[in-house]
């Protein structure tokens, strides 16, 4: 745990690093994606080896789903499929990353065979293939991305170590981490709306 934290703690530290390189690119889109999977890399590497996937979700343009943004090590039919509903439709499931999203709060679960079935010991969860014989995790974890009291994503990790996101101790580590891409992600915007700016202005001009 103490490696762990030591980990986690010079990825927050390193995230103030990459901030020259956005502000530097030629393409923000792109540079923002390489970054952000970096740093999904640095995570799950963080725990050494016991956590070795990752994703970013983020509301759709329509604001009724949170789909998938940027991932690491996620499998591409896990990646088409992932859809979670947010909108104001009564009695509809949200998943684990939508619950999280809407409450603003980390949530942990787990799953464990029962009846020749893996199940999780929370009723929000979607079971994304119930063809699949054994899950590829045992617990995964969602962690809100606040940018002050608005959630702007989820981000999501998931580990075979049916108890490697337990402790509070972890949560709130994790949770250290996710105000550091709301400010990357702020950056990002106020970059892409002053070059829309700038080539608008630039059209404008008096030839």
């Amino acid at each position: 745990m103490e490696q762990v934290t030591a980990n986690i703690l010079r990825l927050d530290d390193a995230l103030f690093t990459l901030l020259p390189e956005l502000v530097s690119a030629d393409d923000p889109d792109r540079t923002m994606e390489v970054i952000l999977e970096s740093l999904l890399q640095d995570l799950t590497g963080a725990f050494g080896g016991v956590v070795s996937r990752a994703i970013l979700y983020h509301p759709a343009d329509s604001g009724d789903f949170l789909i998938p943004w940027v991932h690491y090590q996620m499998p591409i039919t896990t990646v088409e499929r992932a859809r979670f509903y947010i909108g104001e439709e009564q009695h509809r499931k949200h998943g684990i990353a939508g619950q999280c999203y809407l409450e603003r709060r980390i949530i942990v679960a787990h799953l464990a065979e029962k009846d020749g079935r893996w199940v999780s010991d929370l009723p929000e969860y979607l079971e994304f293939d119930s063809r699949r014989p054994h899950p590829p995790y045992r617990t995964f974890i969602a962690v809100p991305i606040l940018r002050e009291r608005t959630c702007i994503g989820v981000c999501c990790l998931d580990s075979m170590d049916a108890t490697i996101f337990d402790a509070p101790s972890m949560q709130t580590l994790l949770g250290l981490v996710m105000p550091r891409i709301a400010s990357l992600h702020a950056l990002y915007q106020e970059l892409t709306t002053l070059r829309l700016v700038m080539v608008l202005h630039t059209q404008q001009k008096p030839h």
